[in-house]
């Protein structure tokens, strides 16, 4: 829903907000019964039609709920039932939507990307949901750390090429991205984070193709590089390099 709604949002559509109207068919816009709203089972209930219309519901709403709930579970046989579960599927939920909203609109909303730089605050101040490099220091120090270096890298970066170029080469909702995530990994491991994402977003770029623009989607290249490390730091993959 949210990914449907927020780009007509962000067009300036007041018709529309991330409440109402309520849930309806893209196509003929009737309202959906609450019954057709049960996640995966209403999609095979329906036969992968709508209700009113009979026009087929694409695949790609079952396969999102699966795939929240194939992490809801995954995550909660890692963590258990206890806030650590809550904040860690509330990185993963938010994660998923700015992946997709900057790989189909470029859009990486404000007020998202900021919710994501205090949930990596109480994710390792409070609740220690990531463990991450410290080097004996305080990890929330780490965390600050990892923050600011997240968000001045990109903007030096862009400064830079602004001053050869005479235009902007990166976004700002991206500056905030990597902020966010520099304070869920840590200032030591943001440049790994970092390549990581950068090389994802060039991957992205190239299996995405120019056929819609020119623009490389950084933002989903940079979620994915957080993904990535998240999945070699709890294999242990990174046990060589890095120092707990």
């Amino acid at each position: 829903m949210m990914i449907y709604r927020l780009p007509l949002m962000q067009d300036g559509n007041k018709n529309i907000n991330l409440f109402f109207p309520r849930s309806h068919c893209v196509l003929c816009s009737k309202a959906i019964r609450p019954k057709n709203l049960i996640p995966i089972f209403s999609f095979l209930l329906q036969k992968g039609e709508c209700d009113a219309c009979k026009e087929p519901i694409s695949l790609m709403y079952p396969l999102n709920e699966l795939l929240h709930l194939l992490v809801g579970l995954l995550l909660y046989f890692i963590l258990g039932l206890n806030a650590q579960l809550f904040i860690a599927y509330l990185v993963f939920f938010s994660f998923f939507i700015l992946f997709i909203l900057d790989y189909k609109y470029f859009l990486l909303p404000f007020w998202l990307n900021l919710g994501m730089v205090l949930v990596g605050f109480v994710a390792i101040g409070m609740y220690e949901t990531f463990t991450i490099p410290s080097f004996g220091f305080n990890q929330l120090y780490i965390s600050l750390g990892g923050l600011f270096v997240g968000f001045f890298t990109l903007w030096f970066i862009n400064t830079l090429y602004k001053v050869i170029r005479g235009i902007d080469g990166i976004g700002g909702g991206d500056f905030i991205l990597l902020s966010s995530i520099g304070s869920l990994v840590g200032i030591f491991a943001l440049p790994f984070v970092l390549l990581l994402g950068s090389l994802s977003a060039l991957v992205i770029y190239i299996l995405k193709g120019k056929s819609t623009s020119n623009e490389i989607p950084l933002g989903s290249g940079f979620v994915m590089g957080f993904l990535l490390y998240c999945f070699l730091q709890y294999f242990e993959l990174l046990q060589n390099y890095m120092v707990y």
